[in-house]
């Protein structure tokens, strides 16, 4: 079973199969790790992940995971735009060890910064489905009550990635809420959320 990247003080390791991993830095760069039989591990080629898709300081990296149908890595990211913030989908290629940047899918343009702590975007896939699942928010106002979340999942096409079929539903979010995203293994998901 597939799992998404799990995160470690800002740090995300990732199983890509082929005795292959990819860490992702909290300075958002990341490396493929190829562990031989014999324990010895090698770090690939590192890629600066905002520098490769031309977005500025500022840009955070929210979600993470590897989609191993389409055999690429999925990032969810949070990036300036003026004087508010994108959310954004992002995909790369790994073709040995190294990692390239290949599409970028824009799902909201104007976050306020004001309301950045009111951002989720969660990524997992799952191996029975085959897809991956993105959880997110819209922006429909200003203030916790008025950010409901949207479920959908992602397609892959000729190098490019798209939101497929989706649903919205209601979901108060509150300053600081711990958030993540369960996999049942069984194309079942559980949103978590504790406010703080």
């Amino acid at each position: 079973q597939q799992v998404p990247a799990e995160g470690v003080n800002g740090r995300r390791m990732m199983e890509i199969g082929n005795n292959k991993l990819i860490r992702i830095s909290s300075a958002g760069k990341a490396q493929v790790l190829t562990v031989a039989t014999n324990g010895t591990v090698t770090v690939g080629t590192e890629l600066n992940i905002t520098v490769s898709m031309g977005e500025h300081s500022g840009t955070n990296i929210l979600a993470a995971c590897w989609d191993a149908t389409a055999e690429k890595m999925v990032i969810g990211m949070g990036a300036p735009n003026g004087f508010s913030y994108r959310m954004e989908i992002h995909t790369f290629t790994v073709s040995g060890t190294t990692i390239s940047y290949e599409d970028e899918l824009v799902l909201v343009s104007n976050f306020a910064s004001s309301n950045l702590q009111y951002q989720i975007c969660q990524l997992a896939y799952d191996a029975t489905i085959g897809k991956t699942l993105l959880v997110r928010s819209t922006q429909s106002g200003s203030g916790s009550n008025s950010y409901n979340q949207k479920v959908s999942y992602l397609t892959f096409s000729a190098g490019t990635v798209a939101e497929g079929n989706n649903i919205t539903h209601s979901m108060q979010q509150n300053t600081n809420s711990s958030k993540c995203m369960v996999s049942s293994g069984k194309g079942q998901y559980m949103l978590v959320t504790r406010p703080a």
